[in-house]
């Protein structure tokens, strides 16, 4: 097992984040874990394998899914940057439609701090702090769907998101497109996106886009700030 002490985390959260990466084959419990530490903490606890006896902390069965050999285009949309505070808080609500599996929704400790977390995410990636840019989608002059990323060796999708009020119009899709370009115009032949396995919609959209899985990660939240073992 690795651990670390996440200080970002820590000092977003307010409280004493580590994260426990556990080595392939290897199985843990609650009190395996609390052991590792002498004082109250909260624990990522990462591995390649479902982990039985922490069934009860699963906070995310991670999925990535990745899609090779991308197609040369032609129509390539310029990077977004926010004119008016209302397009700026349509970019916001579609930022927090798009983590709405999010473990730091759905774990009710961490869950108050959701929104803020995504803002920032938009706000550190329309500043080239974080990721390479947005690439948006208008219908009748207002924001309709939106897509982050970051390019290495490979694009990484950060978020996307579609209105609800507008799905269905293979937005989804463009926006896809966008990204694959941005990849084959910066030499790269691969987008990897991650999603949750409890959003199966995003899997199937997914899918349908010729993206085939290739990673899954559990993650499990253990607080031992409200628990003790």
């Amino acid at each position: 097992m690795k651990i670390r002490k996440l200080d970002w985390d820590s000092d977003f959260f307010g409280v004493d984040v580590w994260e426990c990466v556990l080595e392939e084959m290897e199985q843990m419990d609650a009190e395996m874990v609390f052991e590792q530490f002498e004082e109250p903490i909260f624990v990522y606890v990462k591995s390649k394998e479902k982990q039985q006896a922490l069934t009860e902390y699963l906070m995310d069965e991670k999925v990535v899914l990745s899609k090779k050999g991308l197609l040369e285009s032609n129509e390539l949309s310029a990077l977004y940057k926010p004119n008016s505070n209302q397009e700026y808080n349509a970019l916001l609500d579609l930022a927090y439609q798009a983590g709405h599996d999010s473990r730091f929704k759905k774990d009710q400790f961490l869950s108050q701090k959701f929104k803020d977390l995504y803002q920032l995410w938009i706000d550190r990636t329309l500043t080239g702090d974080f990721g390479d840019g947005i690439v948006v989608k208008r219908v009748n002059g207002t924001i309709g769907g939106m897509i982050t990323f970051g390019i290495d060796k490979v694009l990484t999708i950060g978020l996307i998101a579609v209105d609800h009020h507008l799905r269905g119009k293979q937005i989804g899709n463009w926006l896809l497109a966008q990204v694959e370009a941005y990849a084959r115009n910066a030499g790269c032949n691969e987008v990897r996106v991650a999603t949750q396995r409890t959003n199966e919609f995003a899997i199937r959209f997914y899918q349908r886009n010729s993206y085939s899985e290739c990673e899954v990660e559990y993650i499990y939240h253990l607080n031992f700030y409200e628990n003790s073992f």
